[in-house]
């Protein structure tokens, strides 16, 4: 459903994405009206792509109109190269790699030092 739950209330989706005070009671209002048997699909707060500076998304405001959703930007954001250290480490890859490269709010994150950003149990030596 997305930005239908915004434009069914007269919401720009620029609107909808900043203004949680508006977009609250359309929500309520699509839900009373349409009684679907789920929940509607959230819509995802501005501020949050402010804050993280997202550059694989652009919304209403940034990259698209205020009438108009959020979009993806299709850019390569996994590299080849990535692969191995993807498959080697997921939580550190994306902590310190993928994150950083689509959001410059997460640029810090790639100085993380290795040895505290794995998930994975360290390696008993073996006999």
């Amino acid at each position: 459903m997305g930005f239908y739950t915004a434009a069914y209330g007269g919401l720009t989706a620029k609107e909808a994405m900043y203004d949680m005070d508006k977009l609250a009671p359309v929500w309520a209002c699509f839900h009373e009206d349409f009684m679907p048997d789920f929940q509607a699909e959230a819509i995802s707060p501005g501020r949050v792509f402010d804050l993280v500076q997202s550059s694989f998304i652009a919304w209403p405001g940034h990259g698209v109109p205020d009438d108009r959703p959020w979009q993806y930007v299709e850019a390569e954001y996994m590299k080849t190269e990535d692969y191995d250290a993807l498959i080697a480490d997921p939580s550190a890859y994306f902590m310190r790699g993928f994150l950083p490269r689509i959001a410059s709010g997460f640029a810090s994150l790639a100085a993380l030092d290795p040895s505290r950003t794995s998930t994975r149990p360290p390696r008993c030596p073996t006999a």
